[in-house]
C-alpha cells in the first residue's frame, strides 16, 4: 500500500505564532493566505515535513478539520493507493466508481429498467458503473460468467439504451444488484451537508475511508458474495462484494476498482 498526503491551514483565525512556526518548516509552501504542503506517492521528504506540521498542531491542541475551509483547524488528508496484495487480503471489498462509467445521472424507465446513454455503451464495456449513482452494469458475457460461478446474493435486471449511437454495443447489458442489506457500519456518520439522507465513511485522516463491520453483526447473514450497505453513500447504498466474487472477476479478466472492507472481531 502506498500513500498520498496533504496538509493545509488557513491564516485567518489560526493562532499567529503557530502559523508562523508551521510556515517556517517549508517557507516556499506558504501562500497568500494559507500554507499548503503535499507529498505524492514515494515522496518521503515532504511526508516527514507533513508529519511535523501535524505534530505541531496536536501539541497546541488545534483540532483537525472535518470539511474543507474551516478556520482555526488543520486539514490533513491521506489517500491510500492499493496494490494487488492489499485487495486480495481483504475478506470483503466495496465497489468504487469504475474506470468505465456512465457520466450522466442514470434513471429508470416506467418498467424499472436503467436507461443507459447509447453513446457511452460501447462494445468494450465489461463492468461499468454510474458516475453519480451506485449502479453497476455488466455485459452479457460477464453475466454468464458470474452466473456459472455459483456465486450467491445477486441478481440481474434488464437495461435499455437511451438514444442511438453507431458505437453502441449490440449485446444485452445488465444491471447487477443485490437485495441483501448489510448491518450498519461501525464508522459511518450522517452527512450534515447532504440535501437528502446520506452517510459518510469516517476514518480520519483517510479520504477514502474503509468501511468497518463487527464480525458478530455479519454472522446472521450467512454466506453472500454481494450485498448493499445499510447506509446511502450518496443517492444509493454502496455495494460490497466478497473476495470470492473479486477472484472470479480476476479469473475472467474483469477489472474491478474497489477498496478493502474491514471485519473487526
Amino acid at each position: 500500500m502506498k500513500f498520498y498526503r496533504s496538509f493545509r491551514i488557513r491564516e485567518q483565525g489560526f493562532p499567529a505564532e503557530l502559523y508562523k512556526a508551521i510556515c517556517s518548516i517549508k517557507p516556499e509552501s506558504r501562500g497568500k493566505d494559507d500554507f499548503y504542503l503535499e507529498a505524492r506517492v514515494g515522496d518521503e521528504i515532504n511526508a516527514a515535513l507533513i508529519a511535523r506540521c501535524v505534530d505541531f498542531c496536536e501539541q497546541h491542541s488545534v483540532r483537525q478539520a472535518i470539511v474543507a475551509g474551516e478556520f482555526n483547524a488543520y486539514k490533513y488528508t491521506v489517500v491510500r493507493h492499493y496494490e494487488a496484495d492489499d485487495l486480495e487480503a481483504a475478506p470483503l471489498l466495496m465497489l468504487e466508481t469504475q474506470n468505465k462509467m456512465f457520466r450522466e445521472r442514470l434513471s429508470r424507465d416506467e418498467s424499472g429498467r436503467l436507461m443507459l446513454p447509447a453513446k457511452e455503451a460501447g462494445i468494450s464495456l465489461k463492468f461499468a458503473s454510474g458516475m453519480f449513482n451506485h449502479f453497476y452494469i455488466v455485459a452479457d458475457p460477464v453475466r454468464k460468467a458470474l452466473e456459472s460461478s455459483q456465486l450467491a446474493g445477486f441478481f440481474f435486471r434488464e437495461t435499455t439504451l437511451k438514444g442511438t449511437s453507431i458505437r453502441a454495443t449490440t449485446e444485452a447489458l445488465w444491471e447487477i444488484d443485490s437485495d441483501i442489506k448489510l448491518p450498519k457500519m461501525t464508522n459511518s456518520l450522517v452527512n450534515p451537508h447532504s440535501l437528502g439522507p446520506s452517510y459518510m465513511i469516517i476514518e480520519r485522516p483517510y479520504r477514502n475511508g474503509e468501511p468497518h463491520y463487527q464480525q458478530s453483526d455479519l454472522q446472521s447473514l450467512g454466506h453472500f458474495d454481494m450485498a448493499r450497505t445499510y447506509e446511502p453513500l450518496g443517492s444509493e447504498p454502496g455495494m460490497i462484494v466478497s473476495q470470492r466474487f473479486y477472484q472470479t472477476c480476476l479469473h475472467h479478466k474483469i477489472h474491478l476498482l474497489c477498496r478493502p472492507v474491514r471485519v473487526d472481531p
